[in-house]
C-alpha cells in the first residue's frame, strides 16, 4: 500500500484541482465574464432593407411570388424532364434509323462464304459469322452466291439475307 501512496495522492490532487477549475469556469460564465453581445435592434426600428439584411443572417429569404420547391418536388421534376429527354432522344434515333440508307455489300466472283460472312458482321447486319456459314452449308448454298452488289436493310433476318445473296 505504501508503494502506491504517491500514485494515489497524485490522483487525489488531480481530481481536486480539476473540480476547482470546473467551478472557476462555471462562475466566470454566469457572472458575465465574457463581453456582452451587441444588443440587436428591434424590428420596428429598422426599415425594410435593414430588416431583410438582419433576417438573412439567420434565415433564407424568398420573395412573395417566388416558387420554392421541396427536395421531393425537385426530384420528381428532374425525373420527369429526364424521361422527356429520353423519349425525345429515342424518337430522334428512330427517325435517323428510318432515314438511313440501305447497306450495300459487293460480292465478288469466287468469294468464299466466310469472306461474305465477315463483311456482313462488319456492316452490322448479322451478329455471328459462324451462324451464317452454318446455315449456308446446311442449305447447300455456299457456292450459289450471286456476284454483284446486294442491298440490305438493317432489320433483315438471316434467311432474308441468304435469299438476297443467292437470288432465291
Amino acid at each position: 500500500m505504501l508503494r502506491n501512496r504517491s500514485l494515489l495522492s497524485g490522483l487525489g490532487f488531480g481530481v481536486i484541482l480539476g473540480a476547482l477549475l470546473l467551478q472557476l469556469m462555471n462562475a466566470a460564465g454566469h457572472s458575465g465574464g465574457l463581453p456582452p453581445a451587441e444588443q440587436a435592434p428591434q424590428p420596428e426600428e429598422l426599415d425594410m432593407k435593414q430588416l431583410k439584411e438582419t433576417a438573412a443572417q439567420y434565415y433564407q429569404l424568398f420573395e412573395k411570388g417566388e416558387t420554392v420547391y421541396t427536395q421531393q418536388q425537385v426530384d420528381e421534376l428532374l425525373a420527369q424532364r429526364l424521361q422527356e429527354e429520353k423519349d425525345r432522344h429515342a424518337a430522334e434515333l428512330a427517325a435517323q434509323a428510318a432515314a438511313r440508307p440501305d447497306t450495300i455489300i459487293y460480292v465478288a466472283k469466287g468469294q468464299e462464304v466466310w469472306q461474305v460472312g465477315e463483311m456482313l458482321v462488319k456492316s452490322g447486319l448479322i451478329a455471328e459469322r459462324k451462324d451464317f456459314e452454318d446455315k449456308m452449308y446446311a442449305k447447300r448454298l455456299h457456292n450459289k452466291m450471286v456476284p454483284g452488289a446486294h442491298a440490305f436493310k438493317e432489320s433483315m433476318e438471316l434467311d432474308q439475307i441468304i435469299a438476297e445473296l443467292t437470288g432465291r
